[in-house]
């Protein structure tokens, strides 16, 4: 098996043929040290991290930015997995102002939302801690807040 090495862990060959990643193990030997580039760097981050925060102040409804960034981010996430919907036939359907010439991919798109905006809802729900996987999806429908839907 071949094996290749860096600070950041190895690639282990595995038997059929593709390199499997291993983390090294935290904190790293030696410590990172923040200094130089890197420090300027995580600088400009951190400004930049304050702005968004600053931002977020002058917005009239942040859930509305919120929620076409969670529609833009299903349409490229989507697209990703190779769909063919656009942010303007989700746009479209979510409206149901349905044409003959959307393509049949924006429903999978509209449960990517759906997922989303129930993943978000739960961590409105519970600033402690949000569970991940079926166990919340259980419970929402445990306690009939949540119906699967699917575009026809």
């Amino acid at each position: 098996m071949m094996t290749q090495s860096n600070r950041a862990g190895v690639y282990i060959q595995q038997p059929s043929g593709y390199n499997a990643f291993i983390p090294s193990p935290l904190p790293p030997n030696p410590p990172i040290q923040l200094e130089g580039e890197l420090q300027t760097i995580l600088s400009e981050a951190d400004q930049a991290l304050g702005r968004l925060d600053g931002s977020i102040t002058i917005i009239p409804n942040p859930d509305l930015f919120v929620a076409m960034y969670v529609r833009k981010e299903a349409v490229l996430s989507s697209q990703i997995e190779g769909t063919q919907s656009s942010l303007q036939n989700l746009l479209e359907a979510e409206a149901e102002i349905l044409s003959e010439t959307a393509p049949k991919d924006v429903a999978e798109v509209i449960n990517y939302v759906k997922a989303c905006l129930l993943y978000t809802s739960d961590a409105a729900d519970d600033l402690l801690c949000v569970a991940l996987g079926g166990r919340r999806l259980l419970n929402k429908k445990k306690h009939n807040t949540y119906t699967r839907q699917t575009l026809t």
